[in-house]
């Protein structure tokens, strides 16, 4: 991904801050100055990082990660850039700027991220689901 991106010439417009980042303990601050957020996992569980920036309400880059995200997330409806087998394209990047340099549209899908991730991911979907399996 790293070649890739020096091979696209966007060093100049990805920020690497994970030696800033890591000193901390609350994403929250990251996610609250980003104008977005890089999902671009190869493998992962459910995808905590995903909700982390639903709930921050940033549009999400992502790579389709095998079998899960698709399967437990992609599949919802959430409107993201979805790139496959970690490979960037120019159409892909093109994508991700012309949400990145629109304050309005990266508004308008932080909005709909976060309303559907109420709908398919919040407590009380999951107490939900809890309460019909235990039968509370």
């Amino acid at each position: 991904m790293i070649d890739q991106i020096h091979d696209l010439n966007l060093s100049n417009q990805i920020i690497f801050a994970a030696h800033k980042v890591l000193d901390h303990k609350d994403l929250s601050d990251v996610y609250a100055h980003g104008r977005a957020a890089t999902y671009f996992s190869t493998y992962e569980g459910f995808g905590n990082a995903f909700v982390e920036t639903m709930l921050a309400k940033k549009p999400i880059f992502v790579n389709n990660y095998k079998p899960v995200y698709m399967q437990d997330i992609g599949n919802k409806g959430f409107e993201t850039i979805m790139i496959e087998d970690g490979i960037l394209t120019n159409k892909s990047v093109q994508q991700m700027s012309d949400i990145i340099y629109n304050p309005k549209r990266c508004l308008e899908i932080g909005e709909y991220n976060f309303e559907l991730g109420k709908e398919h991911l919040s407590y009380e979907v999951l107490e939900e689901k809890l309460s019909s399996l235990f039968k509370f």
